[in-house]
């Protein structure tokens, strides 16, 4: 079964971007960009957490002892995932 990707407008934009692009120099320093951008959002992201009391350090240090499921974690942990990859991927 074939499956189609759907992209948003804003993926759209990144391909028009992308197809100006000739160098791999070029494609390093934008995804080198691209990282930065996205941790800038997980880190005020965190730090809104962590201002709400929604996040501190025996919030952080029980995860070490107990599985959680609560969206706070799952989206944090996305994000961290997500970087992940892209470092390594990217």
């Amino acid at each position: 079964m074939e499956h189609l990707l759907r992209i948003n407008p804003a993926q759209y934009e990144v391909l028009n971007l992308l197809s100006c692009l000739n160098r791999d120099e070029d494609v390093k320093e934008l995804k080198d960009v691209i990282i930065q951008f996205l941790n800038t959002r997980l880190q005020n992201e965190i730090d809104r957490l962590w201002d709400s009391g929604m996040l501190s350090e025996e919030k952080v240090a029980s995860w070490s002892h107990e599985h959680m499921r609560t969206r706070m974690l799952m989206i944090t942990s996305l994000w961290i995932v997500l970087l992940f990859q892209m470092q390594i991927i990217l």
